[in-house]
């Protein structure tokens, strides 16, 4: 309904073989790591696509990631940090008013906020099934 027409359960298979199996062997034109996870962001590097972009937001526990920094010149992708979306908040606010973006249907769950601990024990007892758990005040 938002746009994902594909999903893979990592459980099951690599993020870049399934990013590759998608786009033909390609890779992405924009990847992104939110987790923070080592991991996560290597597969960002290699699951993108000459030319692409990859965006690092998530932050890892340990400060160094090894990089192939001849792949970066060698394939011409991008790589750009996203401090936990400190300056992208006026574009967020504008696409919220002006209705370009449903923000409403990827809410799963709604708690009020005398239940706030109870909402963050579900989140993380149903990490299959709550996509975003809000406490209303």
């Amino acid at each position: 309904k938002l746009g994902a027409t594909d999903t893979v359960n990592l459980r099951d298979a690599s993020a870049v073989e399934a990013v590759k199996d998608l786009t033909g062997g390609h890779g992405a034109d924009v990847t992104l790591d939110a987790a923070g996870a080592a991991q996560a962001t290597k597969d960002c590097f290699a699951g993108v696509k000459s030319g692409g972009v990859v965006v690092l937001v998530g932050m890892a526990p340990e400060a160094n990631v090894e990089l192939n920094v001849l792949d970066v010149i060698i394939r011409e992708y991008d790589v750009r940090g996203v401090f936990r979306y400190a300056n992208v908040h006026p574009q967020a606010v504008a696409l919220l008013a002006a209705g370009a973006v449903d923000v409403e249907s990827m809410i799963t769950q709604r708690f009020t906020l005398d239940e706030a601990v109870e909402a963050i024990d579900f989140a993380e007892k149903n990490k299959e099934t709550a996509i975003k758990v809000m406490v209303n005040a």
